[in-house]
C-alpha cells in the first residue's frame, strides 16, 4: 500500500535537479579559482626572472662603479642592438670579432644594459638568460641627483615588463642603488 500522497510526487526529482544546480555553480567556482591561481603563478614566475635581470643589472653598474654614470638611460628597450659588441660571450654568426678593444665606457655600458636586458633566445626556441622570460622589458636609470656628478652618485633604476597574462598592464621592480 502506498502512503505517499499526490502532492508528494516529484519532489524528489526537483531536489535532485537542485543539488545538481549546487554542484555545477560549486565545480563554476573551482573553475575560476584555479583559474586564477593559474594567472598568480604565471606573474610570480615573471617576477622572479625579471628580479634576477633587475639584479644582474645592479650588479654590472656596481662592477663598472668608476663610470656607473655611463649607465644612466631613458627607456631602454631592446629595439636595436648595439653597434659595439663588447664580449666574446654576445657574438652572432655572423660576427667574427668582438669590439671588446674598441670598446668606449659608453659604448661597455650600453652593450652590458643590453646583453642584461634583452632576450637572447635563438630560432630553436631554447632560452639562455631570465631576461628571455620577461616580455617587452623597459629599463630606466636615472641619477638621483643632477647630472651623476660622482661615479658613486645614487641611481634610480626601474625595470618593468608586460605581463604575460594581462597584457594590457605592465609591472615593475624600482629601487635606488650606490655603486
Amino acid at each position: 500500500m502506498n502512503h505517499f500522497s499526490k502532492k508528494q510526487k516529484g519532489i524528489g526529482l526537483i531536489e535532485v535537479l537542485v543539488a545538481v544546480l549546487v554542484s555545477a555553480i560549486g565545480i563554476i567556482g573551482l573553475m575560476a579559482l584555479q583559474t586564477q591561481t593559474m594567472r598568480a603563478s604565471q606573474d610570480t614566475y615573471n617576477r622572479s626572472h625579471a628580479v634576477w635581470v633587475f639584479n644582474d643589472v645592479i650588479n654590472r653598474i656596481r662592477a663598472n662603479e668608476y663610470y656607473a654614470s655611463n649607465y644612466a638611460v631613458n627607456d631602454f628597450t631592446c629595439i636595436d642592438k648595439p653597434e659595439a659588441i663588447c664580449s666574446t660571450l654576445s657574438i652572432d654568426n655572423d660576427r667574427e670579432e668582438p669590439d671588446a678593444d674598441l670598446c668606449t665606457p659608453l659604448e661597455f655600458a650600453q652593450f652590458e644594459l643590453w646583453e642584461a636586458v634583452c632576450p637572447h633566445s635563438d630560432t630553436s626556441n631554447s632560452f639562455h638568460s631570465s631576461s628571455d622570460y620577461i616580455l617587452a622589458p623597459l629599463l630606466s636609470i636615472t641619477c638621483v641627483t643632477d647630472g651623476c656628478p660622482r661615479s658613486n652618485s645614487a641611481m634610480q633604476v626601474t625595470l618593468s615588463w608586460q605581463n604575460k597574462i594581462d597584457t594590457e598592464n605592465r609591472s615593475s621592480i624600482s629601487e635606488v642603488v650606490t655603486p
